[in-house]
């Protein structure tokens, strides 16, 4: 799997919150809580497929994160119900995630 692809097809690699944890960069943090309009103390994040660390409240609550952490999926794209409805409005939003979890699905089958 790759490595920094998380249950619902997202690249952490390219999110700021994920990169600025990584790196502890505070400028990049901030930027990305004025952009956002979140709070900055919000903002740190260890990937949601990860025991510890930190995650953004709305990572904490997601329902695609809650789903496939219960079922021991690695991504998504291993259930047998792929895409489920619980994809869709990531997938409106995102296309790429959806373009992610099709080519890890293709290589399950």
């Amino acid at each position: 799997m790759e490595e920094n692809i998380v249950y619902c097809g997202l690249d952490c690699a390219k999110c700021p919150i994920y990169v600025a944890t990584r790196n502890n960069d505070e400028d990049l943090r901030k930027k990305t809580a004025e952009r956002w309009n979140l709070d900055i103390n919000e903002l740190y994040c260890n990937m949601c497929n990860t025991e510890e660390g930190k995650l953004p409240f709305f990572c904490q609550k997601c329902t695609i994160r809650l789903c496939a952490r219960e079922r021991n999926f690695i991504t998504c794209a291993e259930c047998s119900y792929y895409p489920c409805e619980k994809l869709v409005e990531p997938f409106e939003k995102y296309p790429m995630q959806k373009q992610t979890l099709d080519a890890i699905r293709k290589k399950l089958l």
